[in-house]
């Protein structure tokens, strides 16, 4: 199950880091809080993370995912708390 998770992780990162133009770094501060996060589960010997990382991560995702372009399929079911009607469009990243 780590194995899906880290690959659901990393396919929403590189998806909006294209999508976005930013780099895996500032998807790790903004999404784990650690800017290596994401460079480190691509690793050789990939570092762990928990379950809380995890949910934290792509609820950060689902929350801040660029308007008009289709969510992965790993974000099917994450719930955000942001209503999306309501957030303006350009709004930096928190």
């Amino acid at each position: 199950m780590e194995t899906e998770f880290r690959q659901n992780l990393l396919e929403c990162a590189n998806k909006w880091c294209e999508l976005t133009g930013r780099k895996l770094t500032t998807a790790g501060i903004h999404a784990a809080g650690f800017d290596r996060f994401f460079t480190r589960l691509q690793a050789d010997k990939p570092k762990g993370f928990n379950v809380r990382t995890y949910d934290k991560a792509m609820k950060w995702f689902a929350e801040n995912w660029p308007e008009g372009k289709e969510k992965p399929e790993c974000l099917n079911g994450v719930q955000s708390d942001i209503d999306q009607s309501k957030k303006s469009e350009g709004q930096p990243c928190p």
